[in-house]
């Protein structure tokens, strides 16, 4: 029990020093990663550290004390994740939107997919570009289909989370484009919409909530 404790606490603490790495990009917009594949593997090694030390957390644990660890960790873990998404999506200036050299936004659905797999087809992009940009829009809002559920029971429901998940993308788009921040894209909001969905109907249907009730990881009152 103990040594699951300290591993615990050795997850946690790689997934804030990696956490950190985000918000110093957040806090000085000049400062990049390097690659986007690096944007990746250090969103990837938060999310994974945070999960792993929330297994070893609850191991030995029970009924509602169970649910109460979960609960609590989960408002952390979706804080780390804030930071991570938030330095993501706002992290970068766009020097060449602030100069009116670049379009600013694309309305056409599937536009920018298309121009993608035209790219991957002519080999005018590397694979590697190419995957990092749409399997990244895929993934970026996916543990959100976790967090919200797991903090607030109404957003369990498959209709309400839809429609509170795509007002929350498109929110984000606006924003980024009217802060400079990024390019406003219908397709990036496919994306995300879609990869998240996707983990949320894997996770919150019937037979999954029961799994979860059964394993004490939630239960119908949390406190």
């Amino acid at each position: 029990m103990i040594i699951c404790k300290i591993i615990a606490v050795v997850c946690f603490a790689v997934a804030i020093l990696y956490s950190g790495a985000f918000l110093e990009i957040l806090l000085n917009p000049n400062e990049f990663f390097g690659s986007n594949a690096t944007v990746i593997q250090v969103f990837a090694i938060v999310m994974v550290s945070t999960l792993a030390g929330l297994f070893f957390l609850t191991r030995g644990e029970q009924g509602h004390r169970k649910v109460r660890i979960v609960w609590y960790v989960s408002v952390v873990a979706m804080l780390l994740y804030g930071i991570c998404l938030i330095g993501v999506l706002f992290g970068a200036l766009d020097m060449s939107r602030v100069n009116h050299t670049s379009i600013d936004y694309s309305l056409i659905p599937f536009r920018t997919i298309r121009e993608f797999w035209h790219a991957y087809r002519t080999g005018a992009l590397s694979n590697e570009i190419i995957v990092q940009n749409l399997i990244g829009n895929i993934v970026l809002f996916m543990p959100m289909s976790w967090f919200l559920p797991i903090l607030f029971e109404p957003l369990r429901n498959k209709w309400l989370y839809a429609l509170t998940l795509l007002g929350g993308i498109c929110l984000v788009e606006v924003v980024q484009h009217i802060s400079y921040r990024g390019v406003m894209d219908v397709d990036d909001v496919i994306l995300n919409f879609a990869g998240a969905m996707v983990v949320f109907l894997f996770i919150w249907n019937r037979r999954g909530i029961g799994f979860l009730t059964e394993h004490d990881i939630i239960e119908d009152s949390l406190f």
